[in-house]
């Protein structure tokens, strides 16, 4: 799960505050920067949570009207910057959080933490790094799980296993059609009238914007994706090119934007249907052989 401003609050080792900003605990934090440049914008990339003790701030400078412009403008850029929230060191620069930050970042509704002195910024840094990594290799063992699923459900019931066991793990539907554009397969079963009859299913609302988009896709030289939002649906459409050739597609339809884990889940699905038309493509041509090589014997007697 993603870290939060209220995953670190909860962190008693940290003995966080928060003086403002308490309507969004659950922003969430993309890294920790420290910083004590009057405008250190340039080099954030949004979602940070940034840590200062105030340097760029003399004490005093805010009770009057020119520091309080000064920190109403900080604040501005740290808001237009799109910082997750500010944590403000206490006990070397100044004794307390100034009156003018708290005011200036209530106003414009930035989570603002004290910071005791006896914390740290590497120790927030770490406790955020730690979460992350956590994170991450929780994603890492779900994507292999799945990936030993799919591989399953390819071995017991081949495409249709695969197009089952997807749906399932994406919480959409999914559908695989042939080079022609006809359905193979679909999951869950209401989504097989994509083609058929287009009020039947969710999915069917879909129909004229897949049918140009496989038209689109059908003669790309090497195997493409395409993304898109259509009817408040994220629908990814991928080509299957065994043998340089579109053998078929795989369509698939889901309510948010397809996370890292969901592409690499889906990522494996193409590879195990490539490889499954492949093998299905090399049969047909080992049938054909046969079937020419018995006629020949058998019209030479």
């Amino acid at each position: 799960m993603p870290v939060t401003l209220s995953a670190l609050l909860r962190q008693p080792s940290l003995g966080l505050t928060a003086l403002t900003g308490r309507e969004a605990p659950d922003r969430e934090i993309s890294w920790v920067h420290a910083s004590e440049l009057l405008d250190p914008t340039p080099y954030l990339d949004g979602g940070e949570l940034l840590l200062s003790v105030g340097m760029w701030l003399s004490p005093g400078t805010a009770v009057r009207k020119a520091g309080q412009a000064s920190v109403g403008a900080y604040v501005d850029r740290l808001v237009r910057a799109g910082v997750a929230g500010l944590g403000f060191g206490v006990g070397l620069t100044h004794a307390a959080v100034p009156g003018a930050l708290i005011e200036a970042a209530t106003a414009r509704e930035l989570p603002l933490l004290s910071v005791p002195q006896t914390t740290p910024f590497i120790a927030i840094g770490r406790v955020v790094w730690e979460a992350m990594a956590a994170d991450h290799n929780a994603e890492l063992m779900h994507t292999f799980q799945a990936q030993q699923e799919l591989t399953r459900a390819a071995i017991a019931a081949g495409p249709g296993g695969v197009v089952r066991r997807l749906a399932e793990r994406l919480g959409g539907w999914v559908v695989l059609l042939d080079a022609a554009g006809s359905v193979v397969h679909a999951a869950p079963a209401g989504a097989a009238a994509l083609r058929r009859d287009p009020g039947a299913a969710e999915a069917a609302r879909q129909a004229p914007w897949l049918a140009q988009e496989l038209e689109r896709l059908r003669d790309v030289a090497t195997p493409v994706s395409t993304t898109l939002s259509v009817d408040g649906d994220q629908i990814v459409v991928q080509s299957l090119r065994p043998e340089r050739r579109t053998r078929g597609f795989l369509a698939i339809g889901i309510a948010s934007r397809p996370t890292a884990e969901q592409r690499n889940v889906l990522n494996t699905a193409v590879s195990l249907l490539t490889l499954v038309l492949a093998q299905a493509s090399a049969l047909r041509t080992a049938e054909a052989q046969l079937r020419t090589t018995i006629f020949d014997l058998l019209a030479n007697g």
